[in-house]
């Protein structure tokens, strides 16, 4: 079993086709979304790491990351010990979970090894995985763009549309569906 995962520049529609796959087809979706806060007074935004389901809000529990861009020049505090317990946590999915969502995945979680062999553990399961990893090259991005379970899609304004149509059609082809 194949296991997508989306790539493409900032805001091009990517979380968006997933979003309206999932809601076309409705699976019980398990796993993580990466959602920023709102902006404070500083110029800066938390990034929070939360169930699929979308069932928990945003909290200072949950925060992954800290960016604030100073003059342009961009900060960040990566909150690494929420990542190692929150991430393999909600990578551990129910014996109702038809798709493991990983949204997304990007290079401030670079030092998080649970984090990481949680997800390689995922990818190898029996659970279909939708993901996001962010276009940037290097590390453990390449690792899961060149894992032999991943089809890489690269979404650009031209195709999020065809992206969006495949992914409800993939989601609609599970077993589940067939029944």
């Amino acid at each position: 079993m194949k296991n997508i995962f989306l790539t493409g520049e900032i805001q091009v529609g990517k979380s968006t086709a997933i979003n309206r796959a999932l809601a076309a087809a409705e699976p019980k979706v398990e796993g993580f979304r990466t959602l920023g806060g709102p902006w404070d007074k500083d110029g800066g935004s938390y990034v929070h790491m939360i169930p699929a389901d979308g069932t928990e809000p945003i909290s200072t529990g949950n925060r992954i990351f800290y960016r604030r861009f100073n003059g342009g020049q961009p900060h960040f505090q990566v909150f690494e010990d929420v990542f190692e317990t929150r991430g393999p946590a909600l990578l551990q999915p129910s014996p109702a979970c038809e798709l493991l969502l990983m949204d997304e995945i990007g290079i401030r979680e670079a030092a998080c090894t649970r984090f990481h062999d949680a997800i390689l553990q995922a990818l190898e399961g029996k659970i279909p995985v939708l993901g996001v990893v962010q276009i940037r090259p290097g590390g453990f991005l390449d690792e899961i763009r060149n894992h032999p379970s991943v089809e890489l899609i690269t979404v650009n304004v031209e195709n999020r549309e065809q992206v969006y149509q495949m992914l409800a059609e993939w989601i609609s082809s599970f077993p589940v569906y067939k029944k």
